[in-house]
């Protein structure tokens, strides 16, 4: 749906999803009922204690600590023509979806933090 090579994005006039087609205010019910069909409810709780961990860093960095707002910001403020990373999550998804992920991401990053681990695909790189 979205060109980078046009410098932005456009919804098509149709969509198709599940041998059904619809076009105007309706393409949103498409969308639903694809996204319903891949999205995997989150758990009422994340037990991070139970996360593989490679090694354990003997110090804290529970004094540093972000804010659902200034995730936000830098979500928010994320460049729409960014390669997309090694998780295939595109820029432009991240930016529109700022406001719902702020928080989660905000408690993602302090638990690092505070647990001194971070993932090794956060410190991968695409070349």
């Amino acid at each position: 749906m979205i060109n980078s090579r046009r410098k932005g994005g456009k919804i098509p006039e149709r969509l198709h999803f599940d041998q059904r087609t619809a076009s105007g205010p309706n393409r949103s019910f498409l969308f639903n009922e694809y996204f319903q069909t891949v999205f995997t409810p989150p758990s009422n709780s994340y037990d991070f204690n139970a996360l593989q961990v490679e090694s354990v860093c003997p110090f804290s960095l529970s004094s540093i600590a972000t804010t659902a707002e200034e995730c936000l910001q830098l979500l928010s403020n994320l460049s729409p023509n960014s390669a997309i990373g090694s998780d295939l999550i595109g820029s432009m998804f991240l930016k529109n979806s700022a406001p719902s992920l702020s928080q989660l991401v905000a408690t993602l990053i302090n638990r690092c933090f505070s647990s001194g681990y971070f993932p090794s695909a956060w410190k991968a790189a695409n070349r």
